[in-house]
């Protein structure tokens, strides 16, 4: 498993996690932020201060999670798009070793996702360059020439969608 893995989505339900006591202390606790989601950044401090984490086989075994449309997930001012994408910006450029921290960052998307993300992510990295790319086309001309560069920049996939998103992992076969 990658470590950038945690930041397709959120890693884990911060509720059904299994971790000592001591790793809850180590990262400092949760806290209860105005800015984003508490889940996402306890799930980042726990991944950046490079605490490990496993996965049971069948989840549903042991807890079982419900959606509605008045949960705070979906109606609290910290859990919005442009607070979540904040959030894993500031983890992905992390102080402590985030995999774009230092490094050149591409972001790929459309439209108004593409330059939000773009937008986020140059508050927090050297050098940022957008890439329009709709899944399921031709690879950018630059994309190309990139795959036998010494030293490649982290690229960031910026889909909402899970069908979007596997057509990505279709065509785009070489990651980081």
């Amino acid at each position: 498993m990658r470590d950038t893995v945690g930041f397709v989505e959120l890693p884990g339900l911060h509720q059904t996690g299994l971790y000592r006591a001591s790793a809850l202390k180590e990262i400092g606790g949760y806290r209860d932020l105005p800015d984003w989601p508490v889940d996402m950044d306890f799930w980042g401090r726990f991944f950046e201060s490079g605490l490990k984490v496993g996965k049971i086989s069948d989840p549903q075994a042991v807890y079982r999670w419900r959606q509605h449309p008045g949960q705070s997930t979906r109606t609290h001012g910290r859990c919005s798009l442009e607070n979540l994408r904040m959030c894993k910006a500031h983890f992905l450029a992390g102080r402590q070793g985030g995999p774009a921290r230092n490094r050149e960052v591409q972001v790929w998307s459309v439209g108004s996702t593409l330059i939000a993300w773009a937008e986020e992510m140059r508050k927090h990295c050297k050098s940022v360059e957008a890439v329009e790319y709709k899944p399921g086309r031709p690879m950018p001309v630059q994309e190309k020439r990139l795959l036998c560069a010494p030293s490649r920049p982290i690229r960031l996939f910026a889909f909402g969608s899970d069908k979007v998103r596997q057509r990505v992992l279709q065509c785009v076969t070489s990651f980081d």
